[in-house]
């Protein structure tokens, strides 16, 4: 497997130079591009369109805010939706920042829920992305079956 040096990007970093991006060894970037079904990073095309002009591989996240199934389903159809002919060049990633009231076993199921859907909406794949104690407290049973991105 490939390894790449990478960052991820969302509406707090601002406007981003990607040439100095570049410059600086980055060789990947993750944008996020949703979260829940009704937002829209502001950043999400000149993002993509700086990191693309710069040679730099970009991939895609969305932030899970769901609590159901149907609204789990909903948001990987809203996130494929919104990237629309925006290409990847690997594969997705799910950030699960907001656990908020859900047990651990529920939190991990939805997770799997959204993973399982967005393959089938696109046939690429998903990875997690969480904070360590996510990682190591919420999801320790779940990790083996994804890859795993460790927000530093």
């Amino acid at each position: 497997m490939a390894e790449y040096r990478g960052i991820d990007v969302s509406n707090w970093q601002g406007n981003i130079d990607f040439t100095k991006v570049k410059e600086a060894g980055i060789e990947i970037v993750y944008i996020k591009a949703t979260e829940g079904t009704d937002y829209v990073d502001p950043f999400l095309k000149s993002y993509y369109d700086g990191a693309k002009a710069n040679g730099l591989k970009v991939g895609f996240y969305h932030y899970l805010t769901a609590r159901t199934e149907r609204e789990t389903r909903e948001q990987a159809r809203y996130f494929v939706d919104t990237l629309g002919r925006m290409e990847t060049d690997c594969i997705f990633a799910v950030d699960l920042g907001n656990k908020k009231g859900l047990n651990n076993d529920s939190f991990s199921e939805l997770a799997r829920i959204f993973i399982q859907e967005l393959k089938s909406l696109t046939d690429i794949d998903c990875m997690i992305y969480a904070s360590t104690s996510t990682a190591k407290y919420d999801l320790a049973r779940f990790l083996s079956e994804y890859p795993l991105w460790v927000a530093e």
